[in-house]
């Protein structure tokens, strides 16, 4: 599901302790939170080789923008963008599955 990846994302983009966090880092986070989410929870070698990053070195910024999300909401429109029919209620997916 797509639209969980840009959920995760835009966390990239609100959290300030993520701002200095390179965004292939980001992206890599938000990849490896996705296939969690959708039961997958192996991080295959092709998944370190093409993101340049090893799921050790992941998991810190991961765990970043999983507290972010599962925190009492900061921004009430980014809650209310993702909780909406157009997303498919994807926020409060991503809030339940943590």
């Amino acid at each position: 599901m797509e639209d969980d990846g840009k959920v995760l994302l835009k966390v990239g983009t609100l959290e300030w302790w993520l701002l200095a966090t390179l965004p292939p880092l980001v992206a890599a986070a938000a990849t490896w939170l996705e296939h969690l989410i959708l039961g997958n929870d192996k991080w295959t070698p092709n998944h370190a080789h093409y993101s340049s990053y090893s799921e050790g070195s992941i998991i810190q910024t991961a765990n970043l923008m999983l507290n972010y999300i599962l925190r009492p909401m900061r921004h009430e429109s980014f809650y209310k963008k993702y909780t909406g029919k157009r997303f498919m209620k994807v926020n409060i997916l991503v809030r339940d599955e943590f």
